[in-house]
């Protein structure tokens, strides 16, 4: 009967050192996976990371753009105004021009007129003088 029992302790024994390597063995499996899981975390940290690095940047550089547009922006309102004072200077300078013109014709004008006059007269005084 003790050696049926002691059999029996062996045999269960056994039986548990089986179960025991099948557990060592499921247990090896499960860090396996852990670490591959560890590993797969640290690399979509890593990505994570890298993406926001990129996110700013972009904003950043949209932020430059904005500013180079609000530059370029106040650069071409500055030009505007500069070419429409330009132009209206120019445009008074062509009015006053233009007078100036209007007046010295009509002063030719009445120039053109007294000589005539004074060529009537002439022709008067000379036909006076030969008579």
């Amino acid at each position: 009967e003790h050696s049926t029992r002691i059999n029996e302790m062996e045999s269960q024994i056994q039986d548990a050192e089986r179960e025991s390597e099948g557990l060592a063995e499921e247990l090896d499996g499960c860090k396996s996976k852990l670490n591959d899981a560890e590993d797969r975390f640290a690399s979509a940290v890593e990505e994570k990371s890298a993406l926001q690095q990129q996110v700013a940047n972009l904003k950043q550089s949209r932020s430059d753009l904005v500013g180079q547009i609000d530059g370029l922006k106040g650069e071409m309102d500055t030009t505007t105004t500069t070419l429409r004072d330009e132009l209206a200077q120019k445009s008074n300078k062509i009015a006053e021009l233009e007078a100036s013109m209007s007046s010295e014709k009509a002063a030719g004008n009445k120039l053109r007129s007294q000589l005539r006059e004074t060529n009537l007269r002439l022709k008067d005084l000379t036909a006076e003088r030969e008579r």
